[in-house]
């Protein structure tokens, strides 16, 4: 079952369209850009590695929470048909 849910929540099985927070995101590589000219070689290397570990933080969260939605989901689905 946690490969369905990890297939659902990456889009590999897809019920309806992603909403997109294309604002959002457009904003955050401006101001992305924006500091990344601000900063020399070393800092722009250490910014990028923050950046790697934010996203994989934010990807993990995001699937743990996926997971335990869905599971809560499914035991509300069954207590409502006992």
């Amino acid at each position: 079952m946690k490969k369905t849910i990890e297939d659902l929540f990456f889009g590999d099985i897809s019920p309806n369209l992603q909403k997109n927070n294309q604002k959002l995101v457009n904003k955050i590589e401006n101001l992305e850009n924006e500091l990344t000219k601000l900063l020399n070689d070393k800092e722009k290397a250490l910014f990028n590695s923050y950046l790697s570990r934010h996203s994989e933080l934010i990807a993990e969260t995001a699937l743990t929470n996926f997971e335990y939605g869905f599971k809560l989901g499914v035991c509300l689905t069954a207590e409502s048909l006992i």
